[in-house]
């Protein structure tokens, strides 16, 4: 479970994020919405580790990880994405993102693992 409780980050003058507060099962799909400069990458960014939060925290599964390197954070499972167009050229998906998988643990990746199946494998 990802638990976000009071998360701030601050830039000078500026408060980018205000205490946002949030639980993340596994499995469950979320979304930030909000015009241009409204924090949403900021927020993503301090959850992710790429950004140290003003006050708050993060937990991964009951373990804080405010103040880890992105690189730890991902190995215990949370990774952020950026929205590029055209990072891979060929290959498929699960190609894609086994290399990202294997980037950050270092190892190779098992899709049956992670993808779900049966029920929870269709797509509305």
């Amino acid at each position: 479970m990802l638990e976000i409780n009071n998360l701030s980050k601050i830039f000078g003058s500026l408060k980018a994020v205000d205490g946002v507060s949030l639980k993340l099962g596994r499995g469950e799909i979320r979304g930030l919405i909000g015009p241009n400069g409204s924090g949403k990458s900021t927020t993503m960014n301090l959850i992710s580790g790429s950004l140290q939060p003003s006050a708050g925290d993060v937990s991964l599964d009951g373990v804080r990880v405010e103040g880890f390197p992105s690189h730890r954070i991902a190995r215990l499972g949370l990774v952020r994405t950026f929205q590029l167009t055209r990072v891979y050229t060929s290959g498929t998906l699960l190609e894609a993102v086994a290399l990202g998988v294997r980037a950050a643990q270092g190892s190779a990746w098992n899709p049956k693992r992670w993808i779900p199946t049966g029920e929870n494998a269709k797509i509305n």
